[in-house]
């Protein structure tokens, strides 16, 4: 009752668009689905600067991959491809990489292995995928920095989890 009538009827219409496989997949019942695609679009419309940064994250790939040597700024990252591959500087100094990179009629792929992990072959991505990914990768350099400052301060790291960092201490 609470999801915008207008938002509800276009997530069932998307439902309805979907293939059988894919409904399949998703082990989710019509009414589950349908409310976290709706829930999904609300998310997205309060985050409207989210949502840009991921259209110009697209941009800026595109337009790094057809113009090599050339970067492209998104925020603070910077974007740029050279031969097949596209590189995302971080803030940190780190670069991501993607091998193979190029672009096709329906986005942007690149070599990697795929979700499985097991075969190596032709990955779609796309600006707000990238973007994870480049906020992931940033995530793991704070969390590095952070284990170097508690090793320095004499803590003995045992374990890290996702972004924590457990040490044994008296």
């Amino acid at each position: 009752q609470t999801i915008p009538r207008e938002v509800y009827e276009r997530s069932n219409q998307w439902y309805d668009k979907l293939d059988d496989e894919r409904k399949k997949l998703d082990l989710l019942s019509r009414e589950a689905w349908v409310t976290c695609d709706s829930l999904k679009v609300l998310w997205r419309r309060a985050h409207p600067a989210v949502v840009s940064i991921w259209a110009d994250m697209q941009q800026a790939v595109i337009n790094a991959i057809a113009n090599p040597g050339t970067p492209y700024t998104v925020g603070k990252l910077v974007i740029e491809s050279h031969k097949s591959w596209l590189t995302i500087l971080l803030p940190s100094g780190r670069r991501v990489c993607y091998a193979g990179v190029r672009v096709e009629e329906d986005g942007v792929t690149y070599m990697d292995t795929e979700f499985t992990g097991a075969k190596w072959g032709r990955v779609r991505n796309y600006g707000g995928r990238f973007f994870q990914q480049c906020c992931q990768a940033l995530a793991r350099d704070v969390l590095a920095h952070g284990m170097l400052n508690a090793e320095r301060d004499g803590y003995e790291i045992t374990l890290t989890v996702h972004d924590e960092i457990v040490a044994e201490t008296p």
